[in-house]
């Protein structure tokens, strides 16, 4: 198996992604409770360890001043690292699936018919970089992100802690985006500190152009955990060129 390989790519490019919001936090790393710092450096290893479930995220971005809504959404169904399935929507039509069944995978293009594989792991590469709707939906607001630690609870029967996100004051950037708003949550697993819910609502100028207001809110949610699921074998699969 060629997964020890992928770890540290995938590790970076998690870590980055995290770090928009932990980074973000106006109180010192010794300030910020032991939870928090450890979703920063959280890689799927984690999200592996939570076992079998399901997930599914969707980021729906507005430009007013465009005319223009865009949500995609990716949904995934996760058993190992040998059995998985995922689907990406745009704009509610699917545009991609994947299926991974006992390390053999299958891929189609929107609803076409499914393509046999003859390695899975391009597959388990595409199927981690599909899930950071999150880390894309705070890029905007990168170094105004704070996150303050609220009441504990249950999700899916797994210990959890929820924090209230919010936009702190600041000089807009010289360049890019120029938050305006941001408010949201979201649920870490103690175990893990893997994001098993939350959602995110903000607002901001794109490159700073008065007038060119963009909406942006993602919501993400774990469920089924421990829960094998059922991933079938496509019908009339055709056989893969390479």
């Amino acid at each position: 198996m060629r997964i020890a390989a992928l770890k540290p790519l995938w590790r970076a490019r998690l870590f980055l992604v995290l770090s928009v919001l932990a980074c973000s936090n106006p109180r010192s790393k010794s300030q910020t409770d032991d939870l928090l710092l450890a979703s920063e450096s959280a890689t799927f290893e984690n999200v592996t360890r939570l076992g079998p479930h399901r997930f599914e995220s969707t980021l729906r971005r507005e430009s007013s001043f465009e005319n223009h809504t865009t949500v995609e959404k990716v949904s995934m169904e996760w058993a190992d690292w040998d059995n998985f399935q995922l689907q990406r929507y745009r704009n509610d039509r699917l545009r991609a699936e994947n299926r991974v069944l006992r390390g053999k995978a299958f891929a189609r293009s929107g609803k076409g018919r499914f393509r046999a594989a003859k390695d899975a792991e391009l597959y388990r590469v595409e199927m981690r970089h599909s899930a950071s709707f999150w880390g894309r939906a705070l890029a905007p607001f990168r170094g105004r992100v704070h996150a303050e630690k609220a009441e504990s609870g249950t999700i899916d029967g797994r210990p959890a802690q929820r924090y209230k996100l919010s936009l702190v004051d600041g000089e807009p950037p010289a360049r890019g985006a120029h938050p305006l708003s941001l408010q949201g949550e979201m649920w870490l697993d103690e175990a893990t500190a893997v994001r098993l819910s939350g959602h995110i609502a903000g607002r901001y100028l794109k490159n700073g152009v008065e007038n060119q207001d963009v909406l942006i809110s993602v919501k993400l949610k774990r469920d089924a955990i421990g829960i094998v699921p059922v991933i079938k074998r496509p019908e009339n699969v055709r056989r893969s060129r390479f």
